[in-house]
């Protein structure tokens, strides 16, 4: 599976990182603690499977985690004012 860093909401273009993941390994990642969304595109065997906006509207130090089942459809249009995934609003 391989994970790449978005520069663009939708994933037409890409920062690094793009590095292949194994099943079941963990990927720490930073996240912006100003509502700026940080996706991430999932890819397995070339095809797009979906990605990963992760967004955090204030600054959280707990970690959270998410799997890659969680991913979510590509779209250029993010709430950036939410938390996604939502339970991060609660992780304490």
């Amino acid at each position: 599976m391989r994970l790449r860093l978005c520069s663009s909401n939708d994933c037409e273009s890409f920062h690094p990182p793009n590095d292949v993941i194994a099943p079941g390994e963990i990927y720490g990642v930073n996240v912006s603690s100003v509502g700026v969304p940080n996706v991430y595109l999932i890819g397995v065997n070339g095809l797009r499977v979906g990605c990963l906006p992760l967004v955090s509207p204030e600054l959280r130090r707990d970690e959270i985690r998410v799997l890659v089942s969680e991913h979510v459809p590509c779209r250029k249009e993010l709430d950036e004012e939410s938390f996604w995934p939502a339970r991060w609003e609660d992780a304490r």
